[in-house]
């Protein structure tokens, strides 16, 4: 029996967060949701989980200050983490956001074909 992947969804839309759980939880992953990097921050503190798909645009602590925090923190360095962006393809991006230790980016609005790719392939790594 394989265990149920838990993945934490972070993005400061209601709606947003609504879509990706509903379609990763068609997928048979379980979800955890938080509005904003320092929510994200508390719940992995709290949970065990085996990915983070966190919003880059958020109020309080963004995208990037939570994929720092995760790559300072010993505990959470090894959960891989993917980022959905509203910005347009930018390699600039792509490449601050890899540095930063992203696995994936995901340009909003994410169609399921492109979550189910990246959200595998980031379990798998």
């Amino acid at each position: 029996m394989t265990t149920q992947k838990r993945i934490l969804i972070v993005d400061d839309s209601d709606a947003m967060r609504r879509m990706l759980a509903a379609m990763l939880r068609s997928l048979d992953y379980s979800c955890l949701q938080a509005r904003n990097g320092i929510e994200a921050i508390h719940a992995l503190s709290q949970q065990q989980v085996d990915l983070v798909i966190t919003d880059l645009d958020m109020p309080i602590a963004n995208g990037l200050e939570l994929l720092g925090h995760m790559a300072r923190d010993g505990r959470l360095r090894s959960i891989p983490a993917l980022v959905c962006t509203a910005r347009e393809d930018d390699p600039a991006l792509v490449e601050q956001l890899s540095s930063a230790g992203a696995h994936g980016v995901m340009t909003k609005p994410v169609s399921a074909a492109q979550l189910l790719a990246l959200t595998s392939r980031a379990l798998r790594s």
